[in-house]
């Protein structure tokens, strides 16, 4: 840079900055600022005055790559702004090698300034650039064009053909067409997309969407020959019939560099091919097929892809399991295995594969047998939503034979609908031959489990849901960290061993109010007084938290060591909050904090206790305040005899006076509160 203008003078800096301040303010206030890259159409650009002073630009004299690399960081409204300060800038703005057009931010200014649509708009900007382009500019690194069909002229296909050659001759390395339906009700027909596309030798990354694919032979094959193409997603596209077989559509895709590979919601496609014939083997490692309509026939030929890692299908209807045994099976780079709602499966054998660490299977409703051996896994899910929608004997028929137990590195299990046993979680669950370094386990919908009992060292979360048969739970695990219940009140006890445990327990009785409900309750909860953070949701308004007077005086309070304890309500309202505090207090008589939540985890009231120190005796232990007390006869005495001060966070209007009454009454605790906005 010229020394000249760096160390310019005050005197011509400040009229340099007044000056731009100038054209960026008249710039600011035109109503009709474009959002593409053609300004000119809308006389916006620099006078001759600017002109004058080009040399004061310090940006002007920067090399147009190092432009170029600035203005791929600004929007395009601001870019457009920018390129008007100078003839330098705007040179670099017309060669520049990112194109966005959409027309939802060009609607705006195109409305207002003329009747053209938006693909006659594009059509005319890609014109004017195909006419400035100089042998020295660089090729297109980015082509997005987005026009949601609806908003297209009445020549929609070949104003989409136009743009997209001129994205093709501009050398092209990203490109993006999404010409999805704003709507999705009614018939709108696609445009057609040029079948250059599929054999372009400069695109890396192409996605395209709402679009209608034409085959390049009247067998109707569609050839995907891109040489240097990395990524490709073709989405809810369409495609148009063949001239010898209306109902047949193949998809051949040959790109040598090939890395990943999407189908999304396509219609028309029966078959897919994947291959390279120069190689005979490709470098693809993501493949994904997912279909928005339910059981959806298509034939994927992956047996070239020995590099693959990534696979995942939905709603796609597996032909055979020997297809899953000579393709998938053999795929020993594969690391991730996830099949939804995938019908016509009725066996997985993955025996040779130790590369694999994600196995997730999700209502695959015809599987009968599973069977994995693979060291690596670490992984593993397998849910069936079939559970508690039909009937048990569907349910029972369904993945008679579960055999993972190879898997002896498995960190992560989730079991959703699975009939395993008993037997089967103390076999394989253990800190002996079983899942030794399983960290994370939910068994949830598991109607065949009624004794649940294991012993392990790594486990660090844990999840018994809606498992409607369960009878009792006793569990060692000296790192569990969570642990979460959604179920009824057991009979028998829940017992987990460890010390470091926050419980979480969401109770779905829905009998009535009574004596043995409270019973009940307190026998249940009882044997989470060792953790260190209880939550307890009884799917119930605050009267579910109520204990009768009657029932404190025959029990002893269960929760005497607890710390912390949360209440979850289905209703964001207390109607009785003193009879729940003083209830819970009972429950709890020793808490630092009880927070009362909504379902939806958003605060209502949290309260803080502070007491004087165990050991301090008083001559007030033997007054009438204290006599009332049910422990007074106890050597566990509650809060009352040492509670000094309580403070209260609320989100909510409560009856504080109220509050404030009580605490003095029964403790002689002052109570402060302070009123927080509520969270969003």
């Amino acid at each position: 840079m010229d020394p000249s203008i760096r160390f310019s003078t005050k005197k011509h800096r400040t009229q340099r900055e007044k000056r731009k301040m100038n054209i960026t303010s008249s710039i600011t206030n035109t109503s009709q600022t474009p959002t593409t890259h053609d300004h000119h159409h809308h006389h916006v650009g620099p006078t001759d005055h600017d002109h004058d002073h080009d040399h004061d630009d310090r940006l002007s004299d920067l090399p147009e790559p190092i432009i170029h690399h600035v203005m791929s960081f600004l929007p395009t409204k601001s870019v457009t702004r920018f390129s008007a300060l100078s003839r330098r800038l705007s040179s670099a703005w017309h060669s520049f090698p990112i194109i966005n057009f959409d027309s939802d931010l060009a609607s705006s200014f195109l409305l207002a300034a003329s009747k053209q649509t938006f693909l006659d708009f594009g059509v005319a900007s890609v014109q004017r650039r195909r006419r400035r382009r100089l042998s020295s500019d660089c090729d297109l690194q980015r082509f997005r064009f987005r026009a949601p069909l609806g908003r297209c002229g009445d020549e929609e296909n070949d104003d989409v053909g136009e743009i997209v050659s001129f994205a093709l001759e501009e050398r092209v390395k990203q490109l993006t067409l999404d010409c999805r339906p704003e709507c999705k009700h009614g018939k709108v027909e696609p445009p057609v997309l040029p079948e250059a596309v599929f054999s372009s030798k400069s695109i890396k990354t192409m996605e395209l969407y709402g679009l209608k694919l034409r085959s390049s032979s009247d067998e109707g094959l569609i050839l995907v020959s891109c040489p240097l193409m990395e990524d490709l997603t073709i989405g809810e596209c369409t495609t148009i019939p063949s001239l010898t077989d209306s109902s047949s559509t193949t998809v051949k895709v040959s790109c040598g560099k090939l890395k990943t590979l999407r189908f999304e919601n396509c219609r028309g496609i029966q078959r897919i091919q994947v291959d390279d014939g120069a190689v005979r083997r490709t470098t693809l490692e993501s493949f994904s097929f997912v279909s928005r309509s339910h059981d959806y026939h298509c034939e994927i030929d992956l047996s070239s892809c020995k590099s693959l890692k990534s696979l995942e299908l939905k709603n796609v209807h597996i032909v055979s399991d020997e297809w899953f045994s000579g393709q998938v099976s053999q795929l020993v780079s594969l690391e991730s295995l996830k099949l939804t709602s995938c019908g016509g499966l009725k066996s997985i054998v993955c025996r040779c594969n130790n590369s694999l660490k994600i196995m997730d299977l999700n209502d695959c409703w015809t599987l009968e047998n599973i069977e994995v051996v693979s060291l690596n896994l670490e992984f593993f899910r397998y849910s069936t939503v079939s559970s508690g929608i039909i009937s048990d004997s569907r349910v029972i028929s369904n993945s008679r034979k579960f055999d993972i137990r190879g898997c002896v590195f498995l960190k992560n299990l989730r079991l959703i609908g699975a009939n395993v046993t008993d037997t089967w979680v103390r076999d394989n669950i253990n800190a002996v031959s079983g899942f030794q370094f399983l960290e994370n386990l939910c068994l949830k919908n598991c109607n065949l489990l009624e004794k649940v009992g294991f012993c392990t060292d790594h486990l660090k979360s844990m999840k018994l849901v809606n498992c409607q048969n369960l009878l009792a739970v006793e569990i060692s695990a000296p790192n569990l960290v969570l642990f979460t219940y959604r179920g009824h009140v057991l009979l028998s006890p829940i017992v987990v061993t460890s010390l470091i445990l926050d419980a979480e327990l969401s109770l779905t009785n829905s009998g009535v109010l009574g004596s043995e409900y409270f019973k009940r309750l307190r026998n249940f909860v009882s044997y989470f007084d060792h953790c260190k953070t209880l939550t307890l949701d009884c799917h119930k308004d605050d009267e579910a938290l109520i204990f009768p007077s009657e029932e404190r005086e025959a029990l002893v309070s269960p929760l005497h060591d607890l710390n912390h304890l949360k209440i979850k309500l289905r209703r964001a309202e207390l109607k009785r909050i003193v009879e729940v505090v003083d209830s819970l207090l009972w429950l709890a008589p020793r808490l630092k904090t009880l927070s009362i939540i909504t379902s939806e985890s958003k605060p209502l009231v949290i309260f803080k206790f502070y007491y004087k120190p165990t050991s301090f005796k008083s001559e007030e232990d033997q007054g009438d305040v204290h006599a009332r007390c049910l422990c007074y006869s106890s050597l566990l005495k509650c809060w009352r005899h040492f509670l000094t001060r309580v403070e209260m966070d609320t989100f909510e209007d409560f009856d504080k006076k109220a509050l404030q009454s009580f605490f003095m009454e029964n403790a002689e605790a002052t109570l402060s509160t302070t009123a927080q906005d509520q969270l969003p």
